[in-house]
C-alpha cells in the first residue's frame, strides 16, 4: 500500500507542477564546489598582477627577461583557468595540478626575493588553505608537505651561497617556518573536515525540507480539487462554508452535501487522520464513498455502517476517518444525525439564542472495526435554527497563553452571533476564532453552518 501511494505521489507531483506552470526545479549556475575554485583563480590573478606592476620585487641576480617570461607564462595558466572556471568547467580533477603548480609559482616568488628566511614564507600558508577547502585534511598536510619540500629545493639550487650559509638557512626555514606550517595544515584541515561536514548535515536537511514542502503543496492541491466548489441548492436549507488549509502540516478536512429527490439534502464533515500526502490521498475515496452510499442508502443509521465498511477494508491500520452525517428535511422540523468520532456539532436555537453541544449520538471513527453500528438522532430543527459542523481546528487553536478553545468555549462564542444568513455566520464565527488563535495555524479548520430557512 504504501509503495503504491509513492507511485502515485510521484506521477501526482509533476501533474501538479505542469497545472500551477511554475513549479519548476531551479537550475544551478554552477556547482556549488566550483565557488572555490573561482575565488583561488581570482586571487592567484590577483597575485601576478601584483608581481607584474611591481617589478622591483625581483633580485638583481635574476635577469628582467625571465622574470618576465616567467611571470607572463603564471598570468596565462591565471587567465585560462579563470576563463574554465567561468564557462562551467568542471575543474575537479585538475586541482592536484592547480595546487602544485600555484606552489611552484609562489616559490620562484619567495625564493627570488629572498623570502625563504623572511616573511614571504607565509605566503605557503595559502596553498595550506587551498588544500584543506579541496581535499579536506590530508590535502592540508600534502599542500604543506609539497610547499616545505619546494621551499628546501629552492635554498639547496642556489650557487650564490656557500654551503654553510645553506644549511643555516634550511635550519631557519624548518624551525619554526615548517612546524609552524605544518601545525597550520592540521589546524585547517580539521576546520574543513568539519565545516564539510556541517555542509552535508545542512543539505541532508534542506532535501528533507524540500520534499516536504512539495508533499505540503500536492497534498493542499489534492484537498483543493477534491473539495465540491459549490454545494446544492435546496428550498428551506441554506449551507454556509469556511475552511482554511494548516499552516505547518498537511490536514485532512472534508465536506459535501447531497440532495434528494423529495427537497431533503444529507450534509457531512469530516476529517482524514494522517497529516501527509497519503492522508490527502484518501479524501478521494471519502469523497466517492460517501456520495454513492448517501444517494443509494439516504438515512444516516444506514449510510454510516455501510461507509465504515468500505473505509475499514481500504483505510491502512494507522488512519481512520471522523464523521458526521445529517440529513435535512425542511418539510419537518427535525434533522436525523450520525456521529462517527467527529466534533459535537452546535445548535444555535432561534427561539431562545442558546447554543446546544450534541454530543449524542456517539460512534466510532471508521477505520477501526469492520461491522459497527451507529445510533441516529432526530433533534428539532426548526425555521432560522442554526446546526454548526466544524472539524478539530476550532476548538484546538490556542490562544496566547496556551489555552485551547475547546468545545465550551466555541459554544460562548456561537451564543454572541446575530446572523442573517449561514453563510454569514460561517464568516462571523471563522473570524472570531482567527481572532482568538496566536502563532501558526496547526491544523486545518472548516466549518460548516446549516440554517432552517422559513421558505
Amino acid at each position: 500500500m504504501a509503495q503504491q501511494n509513492d507511485i502515485t505521489a510521484s506521477m501526482l507531483v509533476p501533474a501538479l507542477a505542469k497545472g500551477r506552470g511554475s513549479a519548476r526545479m531551479p537550475r544551478s549556475i554552477r556547482p556549488p564546489d566550483n565557488e572555490s575554485d573561482l575565488i583561488v583563480a581570482l586571487f592567484r590573478t590577483l597575485l601576478v598582477a601584483v608581481v607584474l606592476v611591481m617589478p622591483s620585487v625581483a633580485s638583481t641576480d635574476l635577469p628582467n627577461r625571465t622574470f618576465y617570461l616567467v611571470a607572463g607564462g603564471a598570468a596565462t595558466y591565471c587567465l585560462v583557468s579563470a576563463v574554465a572556471i567561468y564557462r562551467r568547467v568542471v575543474l575537479t580533477g585538475l586541482r592536484p595540478l592547480f595546487l602544485a603548480v600555484d606552489t611552484l609559482l609562489l616559490t620562484v616568488l619567495i625564493s627570488h626575493t629572498g623570502g625563504q628566511h623572511g616573511g614571504l614564507f607565509g605566503l605557503y600558508y595559502l596553498t595550506v588553505i587551498v588544500g584543506a577547502m579541496w581535499f579536506g585534511a590530508a590535502g592540508a598536510v600534502g599542500a604543506a608537505a609539497f610547499a616545505t619540500l619546494c621551499a628546501v629545493a629552492s635554498i639547496q639550487m642556489r650557487h650564490d651561497i656557500s654551503a654553510e650559509r645553506s644549511l643555516r638557512l634550511l635550519q631557519q626555514l624548518m624551525m619554526p617556518n615548517a612546524e609552524l606550517l605544518f601545525l597550520a595544515a592540521v589546524l585547517a584541515g580539521y576546520l574543513a573536515e568539519s565545516w564539510r561536514q556541517e555542509r552535508r548535515q545542512a543539505d541532508e536537511q534542506q532535501k528533507v525540507l524540500d520534499q516536504f514542502k512539495r508533499q505540503m503543496d500536492m497534498a493542499q492541491e489534492l484537498q483543493t480539487l477534491v473539495l465540491p466548489p459549490t454545494l446544492p441548492k435546496v428550498p428551506g436549507v441554506e449551507i454556509g462554508i469556511r475552511a482554511r488549509q494548516a499552516a505547518v502540516v498537511v490536514g485532512g478536512d472534508y465536506y459535501d452535501a447531497v440532495a434528494f429527490a423529495d427537497g431533503a439534502v444529507g450534509v457531512c464533515s469530516a476529517d482524514v487522520s494522517g497529516k501527509s500526502v497519503p492522508g490527502q490521498l484518501r479524501l478521494p475515496l471519502v469523497k466517492y464513498a460517501f456520495r454513492v452510499c448517501a444517494q443509494q442508502f439516504r438515512q444516516p443509521e444506514v449510510v454510516m455502517p455501510k461507509l465504515g465498511g468500505i473505509l475499514y477494508k481500504e483505510l491502512p491500520p494507522e488512519m481512520f476517518v471522523s464523521m458526521v452525517y445529517a440529513v435535512v428535511e425542511p418539510h419537518r422540523d427535525r434533522i436525523k444525525m450520525c456521529r462517527a468520532g467527529h466534533c459535537p456539532p452546535l445548535k444555535l436555537v432561534a427561539s431562545t439564542g442558546e447554543v446546544e453541544e450534541l454530543w449524542e449520538p456517539t460512534g466510532c471513527v471508521f477505520g477501526v472495526e469492520p461491522d459497527m453500528r451507529y445510533d441516529v438522532a432526530r433533534i428539532p430543527f426548526r425555521p432560522d435554527d442554526y446546526l454548526v459542523f466544524y472539524t478539530d481546528g476550532a476548538i484546538e487553536a490556542l490562544d496566547k497563553r496556551g489555552n485551547e478553545l475547546e468545545v465550551g468555549g466555541l459554544a460562548k462564542m456561537l451564543a454572541q452571533a446575530a446572523p442573517e444568513s449561514a453563510q454569514d455566520l460561517a464568516n462571523w464565527l471563522f473570524g472570531e476564532i482567527e481572532a482568538y488563535e496566536v502563532g501558526a495555524k496547526r491544523d486545518d479548520l472548516t466549518l460548516v453552518v446549516i440554517r432552517r430557512t422559513t421558505t
